[in-house]
C-alpha cells in the first residue's frame, strides 16, 4: 500500500467515525432531555413520534420520486481525490 493510499484510507475512517457519531447525538440528546423516557412510558407519545417520521420520510420519497430535473455533476472535482471531494 502506497503512502498516499494509506492516508486516503485513514481519511475514510476518520469520516466513517464522525458520520457514526453524528448518528448517535440525537439519542444522547434524547437521553439528556429525558425524551427517551418519555417515549418509553407513554405509549402514545411514541406512537406519535413514530407516525411523524414515516410521514417526514413518505415526503421526502414524494419530493424526489416528482423531481423531473437532471441530475449535475460538479466538475471541478473531478481531478481531485475523493477525501477532497467529501468536504
Amino acid at each position: 500500500m502506497t503512502d498516499t493510499s494509506s492516508r486516503q484510507h485513514a481519511t475514510f475512517r476518520a469520516l466513517a467515525a464522525v458520520g457514526c457519531t453524528l448518528g448517535i447525538v440525537p439519542h444522547l440528546a434524547a437521553a439528556v432531555t429525558g425524551t427517551a423516557a418519555l417515549l418509553h412510558a407513554s405509549g402514545v407519545a411514541f406512537e406519535v413520534v413514530k407516525f411523524l417520521g414515516v410521514a417526514y420520510l413518505l415526503f421526502m420519497a414524494l419530493s424526489t420520486w416528482r423531481d423531473r430535473s437532471a441530475l449535475t455533476v460538479d466538475d471541478q472535482s473531478a481531478g481531485k481525490p475523493a477525501s477532497r471531494r467529501a468536504r
